[in-house]
């Protein structure tokens, strides 16, 4: 019979011998899942590091994003709020923004991606705003603003964009400038 010694030297083992980390096997047994209630995650809630939701600014609690959307079972937010990552809205051409989005450094858990939104979901953040900006205010940090990319291509030469000004949707030349935010994702069984 196996000590509980033994399962430990042979799980390390294992560990090394695929070239892992014990953070790569905490994360791929990512239990969290079952700890997020979606149905109790709200636009305008702040999302914290350790996947906690709260209206409320807690002291001491790292900022993962402000939740801009809960749709079909994913929890997107806004990583320009967040204290973990230095994200900052950029001004830049359509596919200058697709490489900015693609290139942030972050460790994503288990069901996690970083994105941007498409013409159909920065509709609907846009929709549900009021309230995402009352969380930006909260934590001292701009909302977004003006013209935003979608991650929406028509074609080659052009691309959709959103004004968070006025509401308007726009078909736009893909090597004019407007903003794009970072987003993080998360699917929720």
């Amino acid at each position: 019979m196996r000590t509980k010694q033994h399962l430990i030297t042979e799980v390390n083992n294992l560990i090394i011998k695929l070239g892992l980390s014990h953070q790569d096997l905490i994360n791929a047994w990512d239990l969290s899942d079952s700890q997020i209630d979606i149905s109790q995650v709200k636009v305008g809630m702040i999302w914290y590091e350790d996947d906690t939701f709260s209206f409320e600014k807690i002291t001491g609690k790292k900022i993962k994003a402000i939740v801009e959307l809960v749709h079909r079972g994913v929890i997107y937010g806004d990583l320009t709020a967040s204290d973990i990552l230095d994200v900052k809205e950029q001004q830049l051409t359509w596919y200058n923004a697709q490489n900015y989005v693609n290139g942030i450094p972050y460790r994503l858990r288990s069901k996690e991606w970083i994105t941007w939104q498409d013409e159909y979901r920065i509709g609907l953040v846009y929709s549900k705003y009021e309230s995402v900006k009352n969380a930006f205010n909260l934590i001292g940090k701009p909302c977004r603003h003006g013209l935003q990319w979608s991650s929406t291509k028509l074609n080659a030469n052009q691309g959709w964009s959103k004004d968070f000004d006025n509401g308007n949707g726009y078909i736009h030349g893909t090597y004019m400038h407007a903003s794009v935010r970072p987003i993080i994702a998360r699917r929720v069984k």
